[in-house]
């Protein structure tokens, strides 16, 4: 087997995590959405979303600003998260605001996902993808149609980590569509990741290059700074298939990527 000990600590764990259990893959998955910052200027946005919330004057402003510290803390602290979308959900289900509501359903999950209650982060975001359905029905905006590919990636996730992968790629075919019909190829390329995930665990090696590679395509247009994450995974494809120099020649270029870009 070729040796990816030369790699840097984040791609060697990349290298094996995925090869060895789906699970593990999540850690690609939620780092696709994740922004890692500092932790000073984590606590600055929290420090100034609190006081923002603090001095609203409209409810209606209290739910957003409830679902933006939801979202800040997924990166450090998944119970006050939790309580911090559970208040966005109690008061947007006052107001009748289908937006606001939808999004703390979303946090909810996330929340449930980070600390692997699956069950529970799939009524989640379930019940945001009826929310924004609904809504879409009579409101169909650019950030309704988001927010529902939103929810349906969520769910395709949730069903990759129950290993339910015909579901899995149900969901994130409905939310690439979406993506794909907005031209959003920043989150294109995250499903497109999704779904090659999804393929790689089922060893159907063909349909996850294919995937990867839209996925790097895309990635390349924007420059995100993930394309390290894209370029192992299609070098682990090639890996499994045993044409090890294009295994190696993904896994060379790679290291470069992040040792360009060595917090993607």
């Amino acid at each position: 087997m070729l040796n990816c000990s030369f790699f840097a600590k984040p791609m060697y764990y990349i290298c094996f995590a995925i090869n060895r259990d789906m699970r593990q893959s999540t850690f690609l998955l939620l780092c696709f959405f994740w922004v890692f910052g500092s932790v000073s200027a984590q606590t600055e946005k929290t420090d100034s979303l609190r006081n923002a919330l603090a001095n609203a004057k409209s409810d209606i402003d209290k739910a957003q600003l409830l679902n933006s510290l939801a979202d800040q803390y997924k990166q450090s602290d998944p119970k006050q998260m939790l309580a911090f979308a559970n208040q966005a959900l109690s008061l947007s289900q006052k107001l009748h605001f289908a937006a606001a509501e939808g999004n703390a359903y979303l946090n909810i999950g996330n929340a449930n996902i980070i600390s692997g209650n699956y069950p529970e982060a799939l009524r989640s975001f379930a019940n945001a993808q009826t929310v924004f359905e609904k809504e879409q029905d009579t409101n169909p905006t650019k950030e309704i149609k988001t927010a529902l590919a939103r929810a349906y990636g969520s769910i395709g996730i949730v069903f990759s980590e129950q290993s339910n992968y015909a579901r899995a790629l149900q969901y994130h075919l409905k939310a690439v569509r979406i993506y794909e019909a907005l031209g959003d190829l920043n989150k294109c390329a995250r499903v497109y990741n999704n779904i090659g995930i999804v393929y790689k665990a089922q060893n159907d090696n063909f349909r996850a290059l294919e995937y990867f590679t839209k996925c790097l395509k895309a990635q390349e247009k924007t420059g995100d700074e993930t394309l390290g994450i894209t370029t192992t995974n299609i070098g682990n494809v090639y890996l499994a298939q045993k044409n090890y120099p294009k295994a190696l020649e993904y896994y060379t270029k790679a290291r470069s990527l992040f040792e360009k870009f060595p917090n993607p």
